[in-house]
């Protein structure tokens, strides 16, 4: 084994992306500190507050990237400044739990898997409440990772993901399922990963990612956003009434059904985009 080769070996590479996180960095950035071996920190467009003066103090690999509002956009270049064999993917609301802080090196240093998920507790604001199916793959051989620059879309692992029990904390300072926060933060969210769906494959921010078109799953929902549209409320609201039922909380009902919404929203905003697309050219034909 050659001197970079073990350089990297079993090294990790924290991939932050960031828009004002001032509030909250400090905690992540603490829990990662003698965890990791580099931290790599973005961020989506020029900062407003202390974020950057904050991250100085623990890394010098800093990136200030133009505005986009989601980060997802900036992954794919975050990734690729890693110099070490594993990426964290972690975001500046998240932390290390205690027991995920101790074991990060014991995992990395395993043969048995190629990546690993998280328990990701949902914070209301004022405690975690711990779903069973809420999940966050978040640590990646960096070799065994591809990732489309789109929202919400998942990371590919080629090779084996291994659940595990330890827990990666979410405590952003607002309620992620209040209507305020829907209306302000969701519904911006479904207009850019709406648009997203017609952009060229090109345009697409990308890494690792092996082919030159859009996954089958994108151009199913583009060219069949109607159906999409009658489909995702009542498949999220069966999801909602039997988990609900099933371990006996309202909130599971509300969690579902608030995904379902923005569902549909996208799948509005895809079809409605789809039906201009489609008049544009029977114009273009009729001149």
């Amino acid at each position: 084994m050659n001197l970079l080769q073990n350089s990297i070996m079993n090294k990790i590479s924290a991939c932050l992306v960031l828009h004002n996180e001032g509030k909250n960095i400090r905690r992540c950035l603490d829990s990662l500190r003698g965890a990791v071996d580099e931290i790599i920190v973005v961020h989506d467009g020029d900062p407003e507050d202390n974020t950057l003066d904050i991250c100085q103090s623990y890394t010098d690999k800093i990136f200030i990237r133009p505005f986009k509002g989601v980060m997802e956009e900036h992954l794919p270049f975050a990734f690729a400044q890693a110099q070490r064999e594993w990426i964290l993917r972690i975001d500046g609301d998240e932390f290390l739990s205690e027991g995920l802080r101790d074991n990060l090196r014991k995992l990395v240093e395993s043969s048995q898997a190629d990546a690993y998920s998280f328990l990701w507790p949902y914070w209301n604001g004022h405690k975690n409440i711990i779903l069973k199916g809420l999940r966050k793959t978040a640590l990646f051989k960096k070799s065994q990772l591809s990732f489309l620059g789109v929202v919400h879309f998942l990371a590919i692992v080629h090779g084996k993901t291994v659940n595990t029990d330890l827990i990666l904390e979410h405590r952003p300072e607002y309620n992620n399922l209040s209507l305020k926060v829907f209306m302000s933060k969701w519904i911006a969210w479904a207009r850019i990963q709406a648009e997203s769906y017609f952009k060229e494959f090109k345009e697409i921010s990308k890494f690792n990612y092996q082919g030159n078109t859009w996954p089958l799953s994108f151009k199913i929902h583009r060219h069949f956003s109607w159906l999409f549209l009658f489909f995702d409320i009542p498949f999220f609201l069966f999801k909602a009434v039997v988990s609900s039922l099933k371990d006996k909380s309202f909130f599971y009902f509300k969690y579902y059904l608030m995904i379902g919404f923005y569902r549909l929203i996208v799948d509005w905003l895809v079809f409605k985009k789809a039906l201009l697309v489609l008049l544009k050219k029977d114009s273009r034909k009729d001149s």
